[in-house]
């Protein structure tokens, strides 16, 4: 059984060009393309929308009076949902927003991203990114 997946996410209109970055990222050879009709079930109007290729269906964002996006693709078989299809978007999008914000405030422009780590939380699998000072300092910790 397919059906057409929609589903609110919590990447921001604000960060626009970092979630096309990750969806590039994530779907490498994928093409972005702008304020079009994604070829997915009804063929919906989408501000943004991600051509995969390779036979596989677009995955479409439409942005919402929140400031958030709505993701829509279609997916063969039954018990999809938006988290599936994003999986491998998540993290370059957490952290090109941890480097957005790193370089915008004044107290964290000193600060270096080195790892992921993966914990578990409420029962939910999730990547934590860890900050450090920098110039070899031992302040820092895990966002």
């Amino acid at each position: 059984m397919s059906h057409m997946v929609k589903g609110k996410t919590t990447l921001t209109v604000e960060n626009k060009d970092i979630l096309v970055a990750a969806l590039q990222e994530a779907y490498k050879g994928c093409t972005i393309e702008y304020n079009t009709q994604a070829k997915i079930y009804g063929q919906p109007m989408c501000d943004i929308v991600c051509r995969r290729g390779d036979g596989r269906n677009d995955i479409g964002f439409r942005a919402r009076e929140d400031g958030t996006y709505d993701c829509m693709y279609y997916e063969p078989g039954y018990g999809n949902d938006v988290n599936k299809v994003l999986k491998d978007v998540y993290e370059p999008y957490v952290k090109g927003v941890a480097r957005d914000m790193m370089k915008k405030n004044p107290n964290l422009q000193n600060y270096i991203m080195q790892e992921t780590k993966e914990v578990e939380r409420n029962g939910k699998k999730m990547k934590r990114i860890r900050l450090q000072a920098g110039g070899g300092g031992t302040g820092g910790g895990w966002i």
